[in-house]
Formats: structure tokens, C-alpha cells, sequence
């Protein structure tokens, strides 16, 4: 018996963050993997932006009890939600919330709430440090809540906020999802131009308006690559 104990107080400890008690991700992908298919679920990754910078400025003790100050912050706001929001952290300035059964209004509820709770200055020990986090958020398909391809689009929409400095949050959403779609195509065909040597240079003359004479010349990057011909930029 005290072995079945034993073995069960390790298992859950393997599922749990040791600085901040949250689930890591193992915890947190079982958590996903537990949940009904019916229901309407949302992951949320949440970055800490520039956290590096704060640890380097302030030193890792107070890196961690910042860490430990944002999980209770969060978990505060899940609170009104009656268990149906799991929180972890991911990586080290990562976090990730698996919403279980919630309605679209929730979830905006609850991305307004954690983007707002962090517009003033967050004071640990004697400092106060300005902080904000960039929030991506993707909803499971009816039918199938894959971790990995959840993951995947919440961090996609994380990543387009983080990466324009935007100031609220980004939803994986079908406009979304055709716009990373169309970067992702328009990246691969420059890649297979630059392999097959389809690009050239143009050079426009540039005239002195008096004395009509050349006196730059601004160059102009073309392709023929056929699947290129309707895009521009």
C-alpha cells in the first residue's frame, strides 16, 4: 500500500513545474488528452515578452519570483471558471491554459482579462517591473483535440503578436490560418526561385529634373517563376 502511494505522490510530482507548482507540459497534455471531444476547448500560450532582460537586470531570484507572482496572477483570473481552466508552464517564460468546455464569450472574456492584468508594473521585493506577455489562442476541432496541433496554432498566433509588438491577443482563426497559410506558400516558391536562378535585376534611371541627365538608378528585384506572377509586395 505504501508503495502504490509512493508511486502515485511520483507520478503526480512528475506532472508539476517545480517552481511554480503549475502543470509542466506532460501535466498539462494529459489534462488535454482527459477532455471529452464534445467539448469546446481553447489553448492559450502566453509568452513573458523580454524576460531575459528582466532576469539580467534584476537577477534570476527575482526572474523566479516573477515567475511565481505571473502564475498566481493568472490562476486568479481562472479562478471564476470553476476548474474548467488548467494552467502550466511550458518553458521557461511560457505558459499554457487548456480551457474545457468554454463558450466563445469565456474565452474572450478570460483574453481580455489576463492581457489587462498586466498594464501596470508588477512589484517583487522592492522593484517595479514593467511587464507584458504576448497571448496567442487556438480552439480545438470538434472532433479531435490534438496537443500537438493545437500547440502549434496557439503558438502561431502567439508568435505573429509577439514578433508585431502588438498590444492584445491573436486568435488562430480560418483568416488567420490563410494568412500564415499564404506567407508559408509564398516563402516556399522564393526558395524554389532562388534554387532554379529565376530571379533578375531591373534598373530604372533616374533623371536630374534641370538637366535631364541620369544621375542614379533604382534596381527593381524580378522573377519569372510562373507561380509567382500575381503576387507583389
Amino acid at each position: 500500500m505504501l508503495l502504490i502511494r509512493q508511486h502515485n505522490k511520483l507520478n503526480e510530482i512528475s506532472k508539476r513545474d517545480m517552481l511554480t507548482g503549475l502543470y509542466n507540459r506532460r501535466g498539462i497534455q494529459e489534462k488535454l488528452n482527459h477532455i471529452s471531444p464534445d467539448h469546446a476547448v481553447y489553448m492559450f500560450y502566453i509568452d513573458i515578452n523580454d524576460f531575459k532582460n528582466i532576469n539580467d537586470t534584476y537577477g534570476h531570484d527575482v526572474g523566479d519570483k516573477l515567475l511565481i507572482c505571473f502564475s498566481r496572477m493568472v490562476e486568479e483570473k481562472l479562478e471564476q471558471y470553476q476548474k474548467r481552466g488548467y494552467l502550466s508552464r511550458f518553458s521557461g517564460d511560457e505558459f499554457v491554459i487548456i480551457c474545457d468546455d468554454f463558450t466563445r464569450e469565456d474565452m474572450l472574456a478570460l483574453a481580455y482579462a489576463i492581457t489587462l492584468n498586466f498594464e501596470k508594473p508588477v512589484n517583487i521585493d522592492s522593484y517595479s517591473i514593467p511587464l507584458s506577455i504576448s497571448l496567442g489562442i487556438a480552439k480545438a476541432s470538434n472532433t479531435d483535440n490534438n496537443f500537438d496541433r493545437l500547440l502549434a496554432h496557439a503558438g502561431a498566433a502567439m508568435y505573429h503578436v509577439k514578433n508585431n509588438r502588438l498590444l492584445s491577443f491573436q486568435e488562430f482563426d480560418e483568416a488567420f490560418s490563410e494568412n500564415v497559410y499564404y506567407k508559408k506558400r509564398v516563402s516556399e516558391y522564393i526558395k524554389e526561385a532562388l534554387k532554379q536562378d529565376k530571379f533578375y535585376l531591373n534598373y530604372m534611371p533616374i533623371y536630374d529634373a534641370k538637366s535631364l541627365k541620369v544621375v542614379a538608378f533604382e534596381v527593381l528585384l524580378r522573377t519569372n517563376s510562373n507561380d509567382m506572377k500575381a503576387l507583389g509586395y
